[in-house]
């Protein structure tokens, strides 16, 4: 990849994941980033991300009040009315490929919405001119206060290639992305790359909230399975996981809100919603 180029990031001993039983007693705290000069304000609990609703024209209001999901998605037709404290809960508008363009930054701050971005990290021209899209976007994002980005970068836990992946990522951090997403590819449900990818990943130092705040991962695995990822990924210091309340209908779904919140308790952390 050409127009990318790779930095060192080595992350100072004050961004390290804390001791276990500091990340579950405290839910926020701040640390110092070398590079911005600024406090950050990070999040010690675990956040869950609803992608079920989505599929649906309007969400059901009633159905996120009982969920622990700190945000949710929504598809442009089902965004009407929304704003950011739909259920006391962030949502995020699911943007195409075709959708990340300036424009699309001002009409989800008309909605008082996040943006969520689906980012190819596959090798070729193509991949990289929608890497080059994605960063443009979360630059201008970043320009305008309240309007935070997701990228999920798809089949990222399978890639050929986990030193592209990690150098996306940095730079999709520098722009301002808030929330980097690796999601599984659907024929390697036990996610092969896992331990390696996250760990380089915790280890960047960035501009602003570290990668230990950034870093998320969504299985398609269906609950059971992809619940045993997800306490992988827990056991390594990630904090942001993807999930479904329609598991029990889809085998390569996120794993259920519900079934994620146990595995956290177990490991004595908390939800953050």
């Amino acid at each position: 990849m050409n127009n990318l180029k790779r930095q060192s990031h080595i992350a100072p001993p004050m961004i390290a994941r804390l001791p276990r039983s500091l990340r579950a007693a405290r839910r926020c705290f701040t640390t110092y980033d070398s590079q911005s000069g600024q406090h950050v304000e990070r999040v010690a609990g675990v956040l869950l991300h609803e992608l079920s609703l989505a599929e649906a024209t309007t969400p059901d209001m009633t159905t996120l009040r009982g969920a622990r999901i700190d945000s949710f998605e929504v598809l442009r037709g089902g965004a009407a009315g929304l704003t950011l404290g739909s259920a006391g809960r962030r949502a995020y508008l699911r943007l195409s490929a075709a959708e990340h363009s300036p424009e699309f930054v001002e009409q989800c701050l008309q909605l008082g919405a996040g943006a969520s971005l689906d980012l190819d990290v596959g090798l070729g021209l193509a991949a990289d001119a929608a890497i080059t899209r994605v960063i443009r976007f979360a630059e201008l994002a970043a320009e305008r206060p309240g309007l935070p980005v997701r990228v999920c970068l798809l089949d990222a836990l399978s890639h050929e290639s986990p030193g592209r992946v990690e150098l996306v990522c940095a730079k999709l951090a520098d722009a301002g992305v808030g929330a980097l997403v690796l999601v599984a590819a659907e024929d390697d449900p036990e996610c092969s790359n896992l331990e390696d990818l996250v760990e380089a990943l915790l280890g960047a130092d960035v501009l602003g909230a570290p990668m230990s705040d950034r870093v998320g991962v969504r299985t398609r695995a269906g609950t059971e399975a992809g619940a045993e990822v997800c306490r992988r990924a827990m056991e390594l210091g990630v904090r942001r996981f993807d999930t479904s309340l329609a598991a029990a209908e889809q085998r390569s779904a996120a794993p259920h809100p519900a079934r994620l919140a146990a595995v956290a308790a177990e490991l004595g952390l908390s939800i953050s919603e």
